[in-house]
């Protein structure tokens, strides 16, 4: 592992790396014991975090290529530096080692040719030439999932939607739909279109709800908060096109 990406994974591996491998600088057993503890658990939160906080996953991200409309992945590599970052802060910046391309993420999401982020919440750009491409939790790859709402901010859903949504996506690929709940649908894929998204989002996928409303619903990454009502799991209210939500959606 390059010293760019094993900067990634925290000081403990780095301290680690830094120290001959034959372990010959070891002079005192509770010395080694600490440092054995500690990067012991360095590498089970980073397993935990790469294998989507224990459900199975592992990490994929992809960058669109505009012009060919083709979805790129990232190597398993590149895909844990994301992950990985994202973990800490979801308005990272991680610059890929070894290219001149930097994914930007959340609140940074953006460029000289996208001054808004994009419904996906990450961009790839190019250090050198400030071109840029959208980047995406791979479908079918997501531990979790968020909603657009009607200010554009996005709002987690519960691990059961998540669960429900994941295992969906997962079967079809490609693309499908599935009844999430009474009068709500989700679509991904080439099937991710409503009149009002009438090519499937970025995203690459939709919620549709009972009265015709619609919003993206992306795939995230990371540690996110959960949305959960006192009638307990339910699909939040789905938006068409922003404004105020449809009558009913409460």
């Amino acid at each position: 592992m390059g010293a760019g990406a094993s900067a990634q994974f925290g000081p403990a591996l780095d301290a680690c790396a830094a120290r001959p491998a034959d372990g010959s600088d070891l002079r005192d057993f509770n010395t080694a014991k600490a440092e054995a503890v500690q990067l012991r658990r360095t590498l089970a939160a980073l397993r935990y975090q790469v294998n989507a906080q224990g459900q199975g996953a592992s990490a994929c991200f992809e960058h669109l290529h505009e012009r060919m409309q083709q979805w790129t992945h990232y190597s398993p590599e590149q895909s844990c530096l994301i992950a990985m970052a994202l973990a800490g802060n979801p308005d990272a910046v991680i610059q890929l080692p070894g290219l001149p391309f930097s994914v930007r993420c959340g609140r940074n999401a953006t460029s000289q040719g996208m001054p808004v982020p994009p419904d996906s919440g990450l961009l790839q750009v190019n250090n050198n030439s400030g071109a840029c491409r959208i980047v995406r939790v791979a479908l079918g790859t997501a531990p979790a999932y968020a909603q657009k709402t009607a200010a554009g901010t996005f709002q987690p859903l519960t691990p059961a939607q998540n669960a429900l949504i994941a295992s969906a996506v997962a079967s079809a690929p490609q693309g499908g739909a599935k009844a999430v709940g009474p009068g709500f649908e989700i679509r991904w894929g080439m099937n991710a279109t409503t009149p009002t998204y009438p090519q499937p989002p970025h995203t690459g996928l939709i919620l549709v709800g009972p009265h015709g409303g619609s919003t993206v619903i992306r795939g995230q990454w990371g540690p996110l908060p959960v949305f959960a009502g006192p009638r307990g799991p339910r699909m939040p209210p789905a938006y068409g096109g922003g404004g105020a939500p449809p009558g009913g959606y409460v």
